[in-house]
């Protein structure tokens, strides 16, 4: 078991808590497919960590500077904290191409724009979308129903987070 668990151990630092050498040389300048790419390193290797014996976290999270231990405890809590339910959904958005996370990202950022009742309504109809066979959600999509419903922004927001995460 050891064998693994050391490279594991050193993974996990270097990705989940340390910065990349290029960001180190250039502030910044760091692209946002690799900032991306390296979310969706860590999220893996977050859920592996978690997995640890308990002192063999323990001994990993000794080692780092306080404020880096702090990020990554904080990181962790919060992924044991999901409900099966929403970690399969973070599997799924981290299982995206980066460009398309990058698109449910700035979908997500404008839904959470939106006034609190109408983000209530997008997202139970997000909801009932994922819960309808692809005809049934092309039809909601283009009833005169949903258009009425819903203006412009919501309605190109639900399409688009409709079509990026459709039920499996």
């Amino acid at each position: 078991m050891r064998s693994w668990l050391s490279p594991l151990v050193f993974t996990v630092i270097g990705v989940c808590v340390l910065p990349p050498a290029s960001a180190q040389f250039r502030k910044g300048a760091v692209s946002r497919q690799e900032k991306a790419a390296r979310q969706a390193q860590r999220s893996g290797l977050i859920e592996k960590f978690s997995q640890l014996p308990v002192e063999e976290r323990r001994r990993v999270l000794e080692r780092l500077p306080p404020e880096r231990r702090k990020r990554v405890e904080e990181n962790l809590r919060d992924y044991q904290n999901l409900s099966p339910q929403q970690k399969e959904q973070w599997e799924r958005f981290q299982n995206l191409p980066p460009e398309r996370q990058q698109a449910a990202r700035k979908l997500f950022r404008q839904m959470n724009a939106l006034a609190v009742e109408r983000k209530r309504e997008v997202r139970r109809e997000l909801a009932r979308l994922r819960r309808m066979s692809s005809e049934e959600r092309q039809a909601r999509l283009k009833s005169e129903d949903f258009r009425a419903q819903f203006n412009a922004d919501e309605r190109k927001i639900l399409t688009e987070l409709s079509e990026l995460f459709p039920p499996e």
